[in-house]
């Protein structure tokens, strides 16, 4: 299998892309390089960096070029769908929405009906697609000693809300003692590498950020790493537990997909034209 991997909202398929890599198929990620802000994708051997719109498309339409990609997995950008469709027509495409792109819409974007398959990375999108969860990394997992009354919390200028005075007064009412790391810009906080030190020495992981009933994928590191999680949603709820997706769960929903018959290239060419129109306003517009 060959895949080429466009976009990784938060580091979630250089994970995945690794271990295709392992198992004997040939995966690569071409990403922007303001998605890579905790150095999560240039960590890996098997990816690429842009920075600018021009050299993203260029890399992207080189790399199609070079290894011909049996399944193409974009995410988030539901704009550059018709690009791809051109470069691509036969190839099958796996559009996945992150969250915020699509939270709250009453549906998906008029492009992402261009793809062969539409995915979600958290159950409250599925009215948009199918879930195709965020996979933990397995160097997280609990190391040392816990300690007992202590609470570990993230917050970054990206969030939905800022609830770091909700953490705090958590906390204070518990008699907890609480870590806030600021991961703001120009403020990573921990390294990829460090986090599952400091996650498993934590008793617990505050997942404050105004997602209703939305486990980050800082909350499953966490859990994988002992802490119990609290939620924003409910604070009276601990979650100790969580159903994962694994790297073999990627590897069967890739090798599962159908493919396209040949005609339908055809019968994509008006929403094709449309989408494609309206994707080249909305990027003269912005």
């Amino acid at each position: 299998m060959k895949l080429l991997v466009i976009g990784d909202t938060a580091g979630v398929l250089t994970p995945v892309v690794e271990y295709l890599n392992r198992e004997g198929h040939q995966a690569i990620i071409i990403a922007p390089r303001r998605q890579d802000a905790f150095r999560l994708i240039s960590s890996s051997p098997y990816s690429i960096l842009t920075d600018s719109a021009f050299n993203l498309y260029k890399t992207i339409f080189l790399q199609i070029l070079k290894i011909s990609p049996d399944i193409i997995h974009l995410n988030t950008y539901h704009r550059m769908l018709p690009i791809l469709r051109i470069m691509a027509p036969f190839t099958r495409i796996v559009f996945q929405y992150h969250g915020s792109e699509v939270r709250g819409r009453q549906d998906v974007h008029h492009e992402a009906r261009l793809a062969d398959k539409i995915c979600v990375s958290s159950p409250d999108l599925l009215r948009y697609g199918e879930v195709l969860d965020r996979p933990v990394r397995d160097i997280f997992y609990p190391r040392g000693r816990q300690e007992e009354n202590t609470a570990l919390m993230f917050y970054a200028d990206n969030f939905p809300a800022d609830q770091r005075e909700l953490g705090k007064k958590w906390c204070e009412e518990r008699g907890i003692r609480l870590t806030l790391v600021d991961r703001t810009e120009g403020h990573p906080g921990y390294s990829q590498s460090e986090l599952p030190d400091v996650m498993s020495r934590h008793e617990f992981f505050l997942d404050f950020k105004g997602i209703l009933g939305v486990l980050s994928l800082s909350a499953l590191e966490a859990l994988r790493c002992g802490c119990k999680v609290i939620h924003d949603s409910n604070l009276d709820n601990v979650i100790t537990e969580y159903e994962y997706s694994t790297m073999d769960d990627y590897v069967e929903f890739y090798q599962n997909l159908p493919r396209p018959e040949r005609f339908l290239a055809i019968k994509r060419i008006p929403r094709l034209l449309y989408s494609l129109v309206l994707s080249l306003y909305s990027m003269a517009k912005s």
